[in-house]
């Protein structure tokens, strides 16, 4: 299977232009644009997107997708379905990866309010 990999440019106006300080649980995996400066931007890390292990009892290799930063073993074997034994690390995928905190701009600022700001993570082809 061939992964796409996609830009977005130029979003409709209903999707444009969010408030940081608007950001809440409901935009969630949904796509929004802000606008901002870069207060810190960390050095481009590679990150572990997926994980080759190789269980020691059956000999079964299997890949595990890592969906966040911190990395678990498996606790089963899809292989034979076994709990038990020992499971190696014998390959791993990474992609680029950058952690930047974005502060709202002046403009956006109401008289009397500091500007909020909000940390993202951006993974891929950075540039």
């Amino acid at each position: 299977m061939r992964k796409v990999k996609i830009r977005i440019k130029n979003l409709p106006e209903s999707l444009r232009y969010l408030r940081i300080r608007d950001i809440t649980s409901e935009h969630k995996d949904k796509l929004i644009q802000v606008e901002g400066k870069i207060k810190i931007s960390s050095e481009v890390r590679p990150f572990i997107i997926k994980t080759k292990y190789l269980h020691e009892d059956c000999g079964g290799e299997f890949w595990v997708e890592n969906k966040i930063i911190v990395i678990e073993k498996p606790k089963k074997c899809p292989v034979c379905g076994d709990t038990k034994g020992k499971f190696i690390e014998t390959d791993h995928e990474t992609i680029d990866g950058q952690r930047l905190l974005i502060e709202e701009p002046a403009d956006q600022i109401e008289k009397g309010e500091q500007p909020d700001s909000n940390y993202c993570n951006i993974k891929g082809r950075l540039m």
